[in-house]
């Protein structure tokens, strides 16, 4: 059996560079980004910059 967490935070143009930052303090070691193709080719960059040196993957 799988356990899925959901997160009430949600990603804006701001919070990038605490998205790290709230997965460690929630304990989450793979996270699942849902969006439209517009929304994740404009959101890829700012995310895997603000995962970079976490051991998070997406």
């Amino acid at each position: 059996m799988t356990t899925v967490n959901l997160t009430k935070y949600s990603v804006d143009n701001q919070s990038y560079p605490e998205l790290k930052d709230i997965c460690i303090d929630d304990k989450i070691k793979t996270a699942a980004i849902i969006g439209g193709q517009k929304a994740m080719n404009s959101a890829n960059r700012l995310i895997k910059e603000s995962l970079e040196g976490s051991t998070i993957k997406y």
